[in-house]
Formats: C-alpha cells, sequence, structure tokens
C-alpha cells in the first residue's frame, strides 16, 4: 500500500469511528465531523487532480455537503457541480473522476428521497467519495483493469454494497434474537419493546465503517 492509500485509509478509518461511537452513543453526528472529512478528502485529492476545473468542483462539493437542506442556493451549487463535471467529462481523460463527482450528489438525493437511512449516512458516503473516489488496493489506483472498474462499479458503491449487507446480517440477527429471547414473533426489522413492535433504527455509520475496511483489503475486483 502506497503513502497515499495509507493516509485515505488512516484519515478514513479515524472520521468513521468517532462517527460510529457517537451515532451508538447518541444517535447523533455533528456535521461539523462530515466537512473535516471531506476536506481532508479534498486536500488528499489535490495530490492527484491538478486539473484547476476539477479542484474547483471539488471545493463546491464541499459547500455542498454543508448546505443539506436542499435550498435555492444548494440548488445553484449542485447545478454548477453538475455544468463544471459535464465540461470536464467533455475535456479531460478522467472519466471515473467525474462519475465519483455525481455519485456525490446523487448521495444526497438519495436522503431527499428516502434510499438513504439518514443524512448523517448520506454525508458519510459523500464524504468517503471524496477521501477515496478510487479502489486503493494492491493492483494499484491507476491501472488500467482498475479504472475500468472504478467507471462500472465506483467503489463508493462497493463500500455502500457490503454496508447494506453487513447492516442486514448484523442488525438483523440481533433483532431476531432479541426478540426470540422475549418471545415474540421473530422479526428481522422490527424490535419488541413495552408491549409493542418499533422498527429498530440500525447505527448504519458502523456497517459503513466496517465495509471501508473490508473493502479496503478485500475488493471484489481484487481477484483481477
Amino acid at each position: 500500500m502506497d503513502l497515499h492509500s495509507t493516509l485515505i485509509f488512516i484519515t478514513g478509518l479515524i472520521f468513521l469511528s468517532y462517527a460510529s461511537y457517537h451515532d451508538i452513543k447518541t444517535r447523533e453526528i455533528y456535521s461539523i465531523v462530515w466537512f473535516l472529512m471531506a476536506v481532508s478528502g479534498y486536500i488528499l485529492s489535490m495530490i492527484y487532480y491538478s486539473n484547476g476545473w476539477e479542484i474547483l468542483t471539488l471545493m463546491f462539493i464541499v459547500i455542498s455537503l454543508w448546505y443539506f437542506e436542499l435550498m435555492f442556493y444548494e440548488y445553484i451549487i449542485d447545478i454548477i457541480i453538475i455544468i463544471i463535471n459535464f465540461y470536464l467529462m467533455l475535456n479531460t481523460n478522467n472519466i471515473s473522476f467525474n462519475i465519483d463527482l455525481f455519485l456525490v450528489i446523487v448521495y444526497k438525493y438519495f436522503y431527499h428521497i428516502n434510499l438513504m437511512p439518514g443524512k448523517a449516512d448520506a454525508r458519510a458516503m459523500m464524504s468517503l467519495t471524496l477521501l477515496s473516489p478510487n479502489y486503493s488496493d494492491g493492483f494499484g489506483p491507476y491501472s488500467h483493469v482498475n479504472y475500468v472498474v472504478n467507471i462500472l462499479f465506483p467503489y463508493s458503491l462497493e463500500i455502500l454494497f457490503y454496508a447494506l449487507i453487513l447492516n442486514a446480517i448484523i442488525f438483523g440477527s440481533y433483532v431476531a434474537w432479541k426478540n426470540h429471547k422475549n418471545n415474540v414473533e421473530i422479526s428481522f426489522t422490527h424490535l419488541y419493546e413495552n408491549g409493542e413492535y418499533k422498527k429498530y433504527q440500525t447505527p448504519f455509520i458502523l456497517s459503513i465503517t466496517l465495509s471501508f475496511i473490508i473493502s479496503f483489503f478485500f475488493s471484489l475486483f481484487s481477484i483481477f
């Protein structure tokens, strides 16, 4: 693992571990955590992306991450990001990077149409996409195989894929076990408490954290 990949892993692990702890303990994560994580990703990305337009787009994305309530000015910021990104796709060869930039916006709107469990989860995926836009396993971040993989199945999607599976296995099993212990009908999504079933709110950030660790060392595509 090269120095850049090591810095990405350590940075991601620190922020995600802190966020997981607070998600489990208080069910609340301060927005500044994701903002600082995104800024760290922005700084690390500048090492490889020296194109002025790419750096400008990253800056707008960091701003978009902070403003998350779909106000008028945020729509303007998102439109600017999309326009610049289309320009980059037409005038640069780094298509995988452009796809990642689109994904950052997509994750935000996933939350607003209820496809992401919570705002912190969407922000976590946005920050991770900025922090680690490319696969960082053994075959190198800029090999031909990796370039194709980054276009067809970007790294952040693999993290989300692992997280969804882990979340279902870990917390689904926990809820089923708790219901079995209480001698009530087994459910994998609703926990029986105080005489009624309530939907269990899983600490999804923990699943994202574990997924980040696993995918960093055991990518689905590391066999190529």
